[in-house]
Order: structure tokens, then sequence, then C-alpha cells
């Protein structure tokens, strides 16, 4: 008879020898207790892990002579089919090799006769995601009502591509990754039925190489018999799988952390001569890091550690996590890397040089001195270590710099002589608005060559604006708390804006003048535009900011006045001017009368002739200045020869178009 493979010749016959998957066990089992059976299952996982062997056994139970159970008796002519794969009733179907949608309806096309032989016609298909859309489709309706003598049984490694249509029609079980543990019981129960000699290291290499399927254990266990005549070492293991063992772990970590760069060429190039996986040393090295991580969160219970207790203690007592954190992700990284190296030497090296450019000198101080570096012209990198000796960043940090010392003084000393410089008037006059919001050119044409243009002459108008100190626009408090005799000058434009109103009140307050501030009331004139506005709340919250400003209870009435009428009581003292340079116009032209005294600062004008009977609003004042910032910009645009250039090709600066930002 011929050899048969360890993966086939031990395929569990019953539920009881599977191993794992107690979840999907209990519910099978408890199904075929109690008679409840799904028309259709679908069994999900990796491969390796029982998908298509708990189909069979499925299949066995509900096919057995003795009835349905959850224990078929095996011995009977429809289990032993079953077993030996020629039961006539079970069809095995492979997804992948039939994928057409006429495969499909040859099946289903024999789906209404009734089994032959058995009680149930069972249909097994296995990776049954790699059916083409059509066939999907017309499985659908015979997969949701099918014959009662017709069971589907469904297996795919990757369930994320069948249509949701597929998944809402069968019970899903999703078969789980395997431990090591289980699977290494496993293999000493089947090598001892087997009477081959084995070391228990070698039965862990090849559980943890298994990565949780016990199929490809078991091939492994196979291979391994056969390299070994018979047997299974743990020597004979690691070589045939080209792992790196402990020993060659804990040298190359030493030689990590004392940044021997000797030995790590030397190493690597030992690697590849002997066999070894690159992929394997960096793998081991990412472990490292990783049950390093576990040790520095307090975990417990570590298995299969690829290097010895010492040096992980090592690792994880130098390290912090965040550095384990960056050393295991330059670690995977580097595997990506390998397949873009001219050979494997360089690129096991460069990861291994990767990890010691980051890495610790853990050598005492009494060493340190007579370290030798190998590879030369190279730069130190700062230690990450847990507990960096700080005694010179403290020393640093008691001592400032020279140069820090420096950067003060010379930043005492501007800020001296900015604050002792006067500002004088005439600087005061050569700009023209307070606060004012930054000029924005909205552009006359869409196309790309104008858009260009016009912010091009935005740059240019703001490079050419001349803009002088700002005098003081904010409200002396103290001067106005003290102002409190009738017909005190108020600074109504700037007390207006500073009163941090918001919303309808604030467009009052800007829409009014002041008309006279007698008595702590402020009775104020306010345009037709904004009188509708005028509530008993909107006032209470202007008397409250009023009060909270000038530190006393103020009262506040509305003349009810148009703005085009004459008030009936004109404050003479309390006039709010025109824009700045309209002022130094006037006092210009009537620069030989005494009798007007001009101040830029505040806005206000102090006069001997008859009181001014129209009241500006702070609102007119903003658009006058508004509209004065846009003649400037236009009038310094249109004098600009760049400008022009653009005005002799066809292009034109419309005034209208010149916006200014809020």
């Amino acid at each position: 008879m011929s050899y048969q493979v360890l993966a086939r010749k031990y395929r569990p016959k019953n539920f009881s020898e599977v191993v794992g998957q107690q979840h999907v066990l209990n519910s099978l089992i408890h199904a075929l207790d109690q008679n409840r059976l799904h028309h259709a299952y679908l069994f999900t996982g990796t491969r390796g892990v029982g998908k298509t062997s708990l189909a069979r056994l499925l299949a066995k139970s509900v096919n057995c002579l003795n009835g349905v159970s959850s224990h078929p008796c095996g011995q009977c002519e429809h289990c032993a089919a079953i077993e030996q794969g020629r039961f006539v009733d079970l069809i095995e179907i492979d997804a992948a090799s039939r994928t057409k949608v006429e495969d499909t309806r040859d099946i289903l096309d024999n789906v209404q006769y009734m089994p032959s032989q058995g009680k149930y016609k069972i249909y097994l298909i296995d990776e049954v995601h790699m059916l083409s859309q059509h066939s999907f489709n017309a499985l659908l309706k015979t997969l949701e009502e099918p014959p009662e003598h017709v069971k589907f049984l469904l297996a795919t490694t990757d369930p994320h591509k069948l249509p949701i249509t597929i998944l809402s029609r069968c019970l899903q079980f999703n078969l789980k990754h395997l431990s090591e543990t289980q699977i290494e019981q496993k293999l000493v129960e089947i090598l001892g039925l087997e009477a081959i000699a084995f070391e228990q290291n070698a039965l862990k290499i090849i559980a943890h190489a298994a990565d949780g399927s016990m199929r490809d254990a078991l091939s492994l266990t196979d291979q391994s018999i056969a390299y070994s005549k018979g047997e299974i070492l743990t020597h004979a293991v690691q070589t045939m799988l080209g792992i790196v063992d402990k020993e060659m772990i804990d040298k190359l970590v030493i030689a990590l952390l004392e940044e021997d760069t000797n030995a790590i060429i030397n190493f690597s190039d030992d690697i590849i001569l002997a066999g070894k996986s690159p992929q394997s040393v960096l793998n081991a090295l990412a472990e490292c890091f990783y049950y390093a991580s576990l040790i520095g969160f307090s975990y417990q219970g570590l298995s299969s550690i690829p290097c010895s207790d010492e040096i992980l203690k090592t690792i994880s007592e130098h390290y912090t996590k965040d550095t384990l954190q960056l050393y295991y992700q330059l670690t995977i990284k580097a595997k990506e890397d390998l397949h873009l190296a001219p050979n494997a030497q360089c690129g096991l090296g460069m990861a291994l040089l990767r990890l010691c450019a980051f890495s610790l000198d853990l050598l005492p101080v009494s060493q340190a001195a007579n370290k030798t570096v190998p590879l030369t012209n190279t730069k130190t990198v700062p230690s990450l270590s847990k507990k960096p000796d700080l005694s010179a960043l403290k020393k640093a940090l008691a001592t400032p710099s020279q140069s820090h010392s420096i950067s003060q003084a010379h930043k005492s000393t501007v800020i001296a002589s900015v604050t002792d410089k006067a500002i004088t008037p005439n600087l005061v006059t050569e700009d023209k608005t307070l606060n004012e919001p930054k000029p924005m050119i909205a552009e006359e044409s869409t196309s790309d060559s104008k858009h260009m243009t016009i912010e091009k002459a935005e740059t240019i108008a703001e490079s050419k604006t001349i803009t002088a100190p700002k005098a003081d626009a904010t409200v002396n408090d103290t001067n106005l708390a003290t102002n409190n005799s009738k017909n005190s000058k108020i600074d109504w434009y700037h007390l207006s804006q500073s009163l941090g109103l918001k919303g309808t009140t604030l467009q009052i307050v800007l829409n009014s003048s002041l008309l006279d501030n007698t008595d702590n009331i402020y009775t104020l004139q306010t345009s037709d535009s904004v009188k509708a506005l005028i509530t008993t709340s909107a006032i209470k919250k202007i008397e409250d900011a009023l009060s909270l400003k000038q530190g006393r209870n103020i009262k506040v009435t509305f003349s009810h006045l148009n703005q085009d009428q004459a008030p009936t009581k004109a404050n003479a003292n309390t006039t709010l001017a025109p824009p700045a340079s309209q002022v130094a116009k006037q006092s210009t032209e009537n620069a030989t009368s005494a009798a007007t005294v001009i101040s830029p600062i505040d806005h206000t004008v102090e006069t001997a002739t008859p009181p001014v009977t129209t009241q500006v609003t702070p609102a007119q004042v903003i658009q006058q200045q508004k509209a004065q910032k846009i003649d400037e910009i236009y009038t310094s645009l249109k004098a600009d020869p760049e400008i022009q250039n653009l005005e002799q090709l066809g292009f034109q600066l419309n005034k209208s178009n010149i916006k200014l930002k809020d």
C-alpha cells in the first residue's frame, strides 16, 4: 500500500477528534442531536483549520445508516464511502476550477432528483468565493429554497468576496486559528501513534512555523521526518526551515545594543552563507521587540520567545516603550525592502545597521572611552535609553546660552526704543484709517491669466501703501470715567466699537450719532434704516455695555430724528469728525485761522464757531474710510507700469471690483 500523508491519514473521523473550534462544534452537535438542520452552512477561516473536514463530518452525520446523530458510527457503508470519497450523494465541487455560470446550471439541474443512497444529497462547494457573479445569481433561488433532501455546505477562505445575498441565506461559522499549544499536543499524539522519535523543542518550532494551521503543521512534520531519516530533531528542523536559533539571536541583540557594527555585518554574512532566511532573522527580532514591549506593560505568561530570558529582560530594561515601537516598525518595514536590495547580504545588513543607528550604548562609562568604532566618519546618534544621562542637559538648562541672552537683551532694547519713541501727528496723517481691513481685489474676468494679473496687482498695491504707526485707537477708560461733567468730550467713534456689542445692537450703535451726554444720559440720533431695530432689550444691552465701559450707570435715549434733520439738542463739544484726510485738508486751507483745533488721533474737533448741526455716525465714517482707501489703491494701481502695460493689452481695472477684506 502506498504511503498516505499525515494530513490525510489523521483527518478527523468524528467531532471529538477535531482540534479546537469548540464554538463551531457546539452549534453543529446541538443541531444534529435536536434534528434542527439548516439547509445551507458556510464555513470560513484560513487554510488548514478544518473547514472541509467539518463539512464531511456533517455529511457523514446526516447520512449515517444509524440515523441523524452527532456521533456517526464510522462503520456502516455510508460512513466508509464518505471517508473514502466515493459516496454518490456527496457532490464535492471545486469552485476555483468551475467558475462559469454554465457549470453552476449543470449542478442545479440535478438538484430536483432524490438522493441515490443516503437520506440527503450534499453539495460541498469549496472555495466558493471563486464563483462568478452570474454563478452566484443562478445559485440564489435554489440556495434560498432548496428541496428538503438537499443540503448545501460552502467553504471559503475569503468570505468578504461573497455577495451579501449569499451570506444572508447561510449559517456562517468562522473557524479560528489553532494555538501553538493545540498543534503541539496533536503532533505529540500523532507521532506517538506513528512511533516516531522527536524532540519537544522541534515540535515547538514546527507549531510556531505552522501559523495556526493544522495541515501546515502535519506537512512540516512529514518533511521533518523525511529530512531526519525517521526522527524529528531540533537542529534539523531549524536547518530545514532556515530558522535562526536562540544563541544566534542573542549574539545579534548584544551586537545591536553595543553598536558593534563589525559583529553585525559578519553576522549577516554568516546567516546568508548558512542558508538561513533573512526574513526569519527580522521576524525573530520583531518578536523580541514585541515580547519586550509586553514585559514593559507588565504582561505575564510569555511563550515561544525567540531569544533567551536574560536578553529579553535586558531589552525591556534599556529600551523605552516608544523606542521598542520604533524598532518593531523598522524591522517589519525592512522585510518589505529585502526584495529591492542588490543581494541578500546588503538587504539584511542594511536593515541591521538601521537598527544600530538608533541603538543604545550600553557599555559602562569605564569601557566607553576604549570603545572602538569600526565604521569611521559616522555621526553619533542621540541615545534613546530609558534612563539617559541628563546631567549635561540640566546644566545647559540652568545656564542660559550666550546667544539667548544676547537675543533677550536685543529684544529689550528694541522694545524700549519703540516704547520711548513719540508718535507725531504727521505720521498719523499718513495712515488714513484706524483698524482698517486689508484690501482684497476681485477680478472681473474668470480667465487664469487675468486672475494672476489681479493678484499681482494686489501685491503691488499692498507694497506701495505707506502705513504709519497707528495711533491709540482705544478709549481711555480712566479719562472717560472722570469726564462726568456736563457736555464732556466723548470720542463716540471709538467708544462705539469698543463696547463689545454684536448683531443688532452693534448695528444700532454704529448707525447712531451722539447728540448729548448730559448727567450720564446719552442721547443718540439714529438713522431710519435701523430705527425699527430699536427695542427695550437692545437699549438695555447698550446701557449695560456703556456702564461697564465708563464705570458708572449710563442711561440711553434716542431722539427719533431723521439723520438729515437738525437735532434739537446739539452738543457743540461732542461731534464726530470726518475722516482724518478731510480734517487735515481743512486745516491746511484754514492755516491762518486760530479758532479751530484738530485732533486726528481721537477724531474730535473743538471749534469756537457755532455748533455743527450735521451728525456723522460711526458706520458712515467707516464707509468713508473704506472708500478713501479704495481710491488710494486704485490710484496706486493706475500709476503702476505693469498695470499700464496690461491696460494696453486690453485689460481694464475697475474700481468697483476692488474689495476690502473684513
